[in-house]
């Protein structure tokens, strides 16, 4: 079954090209769930059996690797495994081309990424960076790859949640659009960077066996659910966050503005007898400007853009100020998400956002319930 599956995958992403499919060494895309029941995919992960984390390619499967699977933590809400996966495995891709660019010195990179959209940056080097002793300039090689790197999976990543809304699949004629920004994706980019800084970071492991533990270790921290009680969360929510298959909130709060992300919790909700609720927790979001060096500033060191190549961004671009053939991140894509946001509120009422909102029935009203 398993090997039917991977072959399945393979054919998908070589006849039809499609999103984390389209280079050599790039990571293929993993098969997502939903954090709710219904649609065949609301699978439950076990957080005591994660398995072995696999950087993989549609021509190297990731045996022994758990890929699949939503579970509620305590800390960060529902998160979906598969994402945090993609979200770690596409840093790493980008970490790994922008230092062989900054080792080079070059000034700009392009390079594609997942969904038909090329990521593009250039890079400008502070006063003084020839001048560093070599340790030094090795060190901040390091760390400045994996905050573009990150960056960018993170850009890509919500960019892939907003054109998901507007009927974008990766499967020809599948929609997507219930999937859009639903309760678990945004904090499960933002975990995924948070693991994949920890293999970054890790000397003595290769990348899949660092991932393997940073991975467990994160959710560890974050204090997961039983698979039993992950499926009691998603019961305590039905008719208010989710209803027939269909999610009724969505976390629209991607930080890319305020440079931090705080999860969405069930109130009064825990995962274990005798735990306490969590307050809510501020996330930050990695960003280049993080990185130090005596007498060196990177607020500047890298301009990011993405240049979707797709026919679905023609109409989104006329919502733009003069309809830029590339995307800056940080400013178009909160643009953009406003108009989700609007759309949504129409769709699936005004509280679609908000834990705060009106009684389960006349939410499920919204809807047609």
């Amino acid at each position: 079954m398993k090997l039917r599956l991977n072959l399945c995958c393979l054919l998908i992403c070589a006849a039809m090209g499609m999103a984390g499919c389209n280079g050599p060494g790039q990571p293929a895309f993993r098969f997502g769930s939903l954090p709710f029941k219904g649609l065949g995919l609301g699978a439950r992960a076990d957080p005591a059996k994660l398995g072995e984390h696999r950087y993989w390619t549609p021509l190297r499967f990731a045996d022994g690797e758990t890929s699949r699977g939503i579970i509620y933590t305590q800390q960060a809400g529902f998160i979906d495994l598969a994402h945090i996966r993609d979200t770690a495995d596409w840093t790493r891709y980008f970490a790994l081309q922008v230092k062989e660019a900054i080792e080079a010195g070059e000034g700009s990179l392009s390079v594609n990424g997942p969904d038909r959209t090329r990521l593009h940056l250039s890079f400008s080097y502070p006063d003084g960076w020839d001048e560093l002793p070599t340790f030094e300039r090795d060190r901040l090689i390091h760390e400045l790859s994996l905050r573009c790197g990150q960056e960018a999976a993170y850009a890509h990543l919500t960019w892939h949640e907003v054109i998901t809304w507007y009927d974008y699949g990766k499967v020809p004629l599948v929609s997507e659009a219930a999937s859009s920004f639903t309760y678990d994706d945004v904090m499960s980019h933002v975990v995924g960077l948070y693991a994949v800084e920890r293999a970054w970071n890790d000397p003595e492991r290769d990348y899949n066996d660092a991932m393997t533990v940073a991975l467990a270790d994160l959710i560890h921290e974050l204090e997961p659910a039983s698979p039993d009680r992950t499926a009691e969360a998603m019961e305590e929510v039905e008719g208010w966050w989710w209803e027939r298959g269909r999610a009724l909130k969505r976390h629209l709060d991607t930080g890319l503005e305020r440079g931090e992300v705080v999860p969405m919790l069930i109130p009064h909700f825990t995962v274990s007898e005798g735990s306490q609720p969590a307050p809510p927790r501020r996330f930050p979001l990695p960003r280049v400007a993080d990185v130090e060096a005596q007498g060196m500033r990177f607020e500047q060191f890298v301009s990011m853009e993405l240049e979707p190549r797709l026919l679905l961004y023609r109409r989104l671009r006329a919502r733009l100020p003069g309809e830029p053939d590339r995307l800056v991140p940080r400013r178009d894509i909160p643009r953009l998400l406003e108009f989700v946001r609007q759309e949504m509120r129409q769709e699936l009422g005004p509280y679609v956002e908000s834990l705060e909102d009106a009684p389960r029935a006349e939410t499920a009203a919204a809807v047609g319930g």
